[in-house]
């Protein structure tokens, strides 16, 4: 996944995954241990990401996680260098900007929002399906800044909300061009690079909910195709 010369350093726990018009559209990841914090910015340099999506607390029932970015100002990660630009506050999500400074020649600068969305943090029940598309609103608005380039998906075992997510805005952008719903066929998909993917069926049924509640704010679903 990394590109680096040294052959230990370059691998991290995360896959490259299609939606269904384009190749290597999401990058999904496990939410990076204190070892592999420095190799998480390193990806996010190397690949020009311009959103990621954080989709678990720092403390879960009993598990911790580090925290990965300055809480102000700046700080060092191995080779790169982040300084908080900005945040935001909305209900269970939270928007950072950061620029990202790279020292290995040649040195690059570029900036990424990271958005946390905490509405997981009781344990594995899943939130209200409005908050999930409230949650791609903020992420579509990221996207429209950064370029609409490669998104990262990040949560505790990087499969399971990443996966959920990746696939519930994949799926949303196939109903707005092709008016299409396939649910099963976006989670294979997915699934073909990181297998795992969306891997339990309270997630899957949260899939299908949230993409409900998407439709039902037209009010109309006799010009879709359920699949």
């Amino acid at each position: 996944m990394l590109r680096s010369s040294e052959p230990d350093k370059d691998y991290i726990n995360a896959s490259f995954v299609d939606d269904y018009s384009r190749r290597d559209a999401y990058i999904l990841t496990q939410a990076p241990l204190n070892d592999t914090v420095n190799d998480f910015w390193r990806m996010i340099s190397q690949y020009d990401i311009g959103t990621i999506v954080m989709l678990n607390s720092l403390k879960e029932e009993k598990e911790s996680y580090p925290l990965y970015w300055p809480s102000e100002g700046s700080a060092k990660y191995g080779d790169i260098t982040l300084q908080l630009l900005s945040k935001t506050n909305s209900k269970n999500i939270t928007t950072r900007k950061f620029s990202v400074i790279n020292a290995t020649p040649p040195t690059k600068t570029s900036t990424v929002q990271h958005i946390q969305y905490t509405g997981w943090a009781n344990g594995d029940s899943n939130p209200d399906p409005q908050e999930m598309l409230d949650l791609l609103t903020v992420l579509e608005q990221s996207q429209q800044q950064s370029g609409d380039g490669v998104i990262v998906f990040q949560c505790r075992d990087g499969v399971g909300r990443s996966g959920c997510v990746a696939t519930i805005m994949s799926v949303i952008e196939r109903v707005k061009i092709e008016q299409t719903v396939d649910v099963f066929q976006t989670i294979k998909l997915i699934r073909a690079k990181r297998p795992g993917a969306v891997n339990t069926l309270d997630l899957y049924l949260f899939c299908y909910k949230t993409i409900l509640a998407y439709l039902d704010s037209f009010n109309c679903y006799s010009n879709f195709e359920d699949c």
